[in-house]
């Protein structure tokens, strides 16, 4: 139907609305409408034919191209429409994954705060423990400190007493008999002092102030563990005749007086007859060469090059455990004398230096000096490790091809070599044994010191 008879269809229609119904009983008027009908479809199939007529020759190539345009265009649409709907279908899954996602993670959340809370709970439980316990450390060593304290005074007051009442005792007979000068006897009491000190385990500083006070005749002066204690250096310089007058060699003693007044004084300066006194230096101010190690090294050097050339078969493996337990005693033995060097450097009784500052230097080598030891004992095990295996080698490996006197000149080697190695080992473990008691000693005294 052309765009006419659409325009005349709507004006028919238009009129018969206007009839009020009028047009249903007039049947001329249908008649005109069925003319119009007719005439319209005369018109279309005319308009038709002649626009048919009228086309381009090749026009019908144009349309079949329009054609499978049109059906590529429509099968695109198709799949465009198809990915939309798969693209919205994954965005709902991927939504509804992601919200159980959420889900999960906050309950997982809930349950690591909840154990956080705990953890953080039982750590300020595990502080508040530690802390008591160390309250609890920290009281009974005082508590130890100042029973062994008590003791060791106890213990070498009543030693001094009796040798003291001993020494007395013999003076009065030698006295009576004749046989003792004073000066014999001067010796004696300083030689008693000097053991006296050392089995109460005081410093070097300590024993030598003591024997200076005993040679100058003076009254001792307490110790605080660094020399002279802390009364009034004013004593030791006083002028007053009492100490230092000349006196009367031939007067005798008062017994209200002091007993050391009727001796003879010498001047402040001299140190007095020390001869008697076996110095002995801070351990850490030995060096390696003193420790006597690479003496023995060298030593056991050429035993292990005299054993090499004598190893036949299975003896052969001996002198390369031993050079792997001599090159662990080299390690150690640098190591302690690197030890001892820094000591040197800083020295733990130099007044110059800070309490503070020395309190600390005298922990890191005290700690230092027991990784040491540590080391050392785990040298002395992998020692007897290396021994029992030479000793099953050299048990099992003297077959024909050793002649008597090869066998005895490598018996010879291998007991030279066990012996170095004890005595290295030991030189290292007495070496580092004082350097501890050296430190643990300027520790605990300064802990006493601090106590009272």
């Amino acid at each position: 139907m052309s765009d006419e008879e659409r325009t005349k269809e709507k004006r028919r229609v238009y009129l018969c609305s206007n009839c009020n119904g009028g047009c249903s009983s007039n049947s001329n008027t249908s008649s005109t409408t069925e003319e119009m009908k007719n005439l319209l479809t005369t018109y279309l199939g005319l308009s038709f034919s002649v626009f048919l007529g009228l086309l381009p020759k090749y026009s019908l190539t144009y349309v079949t191209s329009l054609q499978s345009r049109n059906r590529v265009l429509a099968l695109r649409l198709f799949e465009a429409e198809e990915q939309l709907r798969q693209v919205r279908a994954r965005r709902k899954e991927d939504g509804r994954a992601n919200a159980r996602a959420a889900e999960i993670l906050a309950e997982h959340r809930s349950a690591w705060l909840e154990t956080e809370r705990s953890l953080l709970n039982r750590l300020e439980d595990a502080q508040a423990v530690v802390s008591e316990l160390r309250a609890q450390v920290e009281s009974l060593e005082r508590e130890l400190l100042v029973a062994r304290s008590t003791t060791a005074i106890v213990a070498s007051g009543e030693n001094a007493v009796a040798r003291r009442e001993k020494t007395e005792d013999g003076e009065e007979e030698r006295e009576e008999e004749g046989e003792v000068s004073e000066e014999e006897v001067d010796e004696e009491e300083r030689v008693l002092l000097y053991e006296e000190g050392d089995e109460e385990g005081l410093e070097l500083d300590e024993m030598a102030a003591i024997l200076y006070q005993q040679s100058l005749k003076m009254p001792l002066l307490s110790m605080d563990g660094h020399g002279l204690g802390t009364q009034n250096n004013a004593i030791c310089h006083s002028t007053d005749s009492n100490w230092f007058g000349p006196s009367n060699s031939s007067a005798k003693p008062i017994p209200d007086f002091n007993p050391w007044q009727s001796l003879n004084y010498d001047s402040v300066d001299p140190m007095g007859d020390l001869k008697h006194v076996t110095t002995r230096e801070s351990p850490w101010k030995t060096d390696l060469e003193s420790s006597c190690v690479p003496s023995k090294m060298r030593v056991l050097e050429e035993e292990l090059t005299n054993l090499e050339n004598l190893g036949k078969g299975d003896i052969s493996k001996i002198p390369s455990l031993m050079r792997k337990q001599a090159k662990r005693y080299q390690s150690l033995s640098v190591r302690i004398d690197d030890l001892c060097k820094r000591m040197r450097a800083s020295d733990p009784y130099d007044p110059a230096i800070g309490a503070e500052l020395r309190i600390q230097r005298q922990t890191e080598f005290l700690m230092e000096a027991k990784h040491l030891r540590h080391r050392a004992t785990e040298t002395r095990v992998k020692l007897n490790t290396v021994q029992s295996e030479t000793l099953n080698i050299s048990i099992f490996s003297f077959g024909e091809e050793f002649t008597p006197e090869a066998k005895l000149r490598t018996r010879r080697s291998l007991d030279s070599i066990r012996n170095n190695f004890k005595e290295i080992q030991r030189n290292l473990e007495v070496w580092l044994a004082r350097i501890l008691g050296d430190l643990e000693g300027m520790s605990r005294m300064r802990e006493y010191s601090n106590m009272w």
